[in-house]
């Protein structure tokens, strides 16, 4: 037996995403879907969201390996899938320095570019 929060109908997370000013491709996303039961929450989390994604000043690249060392401690698969499809497709990252993320300090490759951004997130 799964226990899962049910998704609200589309048409209704259409409706609400627009009044929200959230992009009809997120609110036709399933988290979305299922924060929208309570709507002051989905307008709190997708203005964090979008601080995060649009408003931000680190580099994509950085952002993305930060996103997925965060999901590989924080054992998330959902988040480390959906993170690896954008650092692999869209932040130029490649699948060798994705997979390095889970165990940063060993892989020799890192360089400037890398090591910065997941030093201050090792959770010991």
């Amino acid at each position: 037996m799964t226990n899962r929060v049910s998704l609200i109908p589309m048409e209704d997370s259409l409706r609400l995403g627009s009044e929200l000013g959230v992009t009809e491709a997120q609110a036709s996303r399933g988290a979305f879907r299922m924060l929208a039961h309570h709507p002051d929450l989905a307008k709190q989390v997708y203005g964090l969201l979008t601080a995060l994604t649009a408003r931000n000043k680190l580099p994509l690249c950085l952002r993305e390996l930060m996103a997925m060392h965060i999901a590989w401690l924080t054992r998330s698969e959902y988040e480390w899938f959906q993170h690896y499809r954008i650092a692999t497709t869209q932040a130029g990252i490649s699948q060798e320095e994705v997979v390095a993320v889970r165990d940063w300090k060993n892989f020799v490759h890192w360089g400037r570019r890398i090591a910065p951004c997941c030093l201050p997130l090792t959770i010991r």
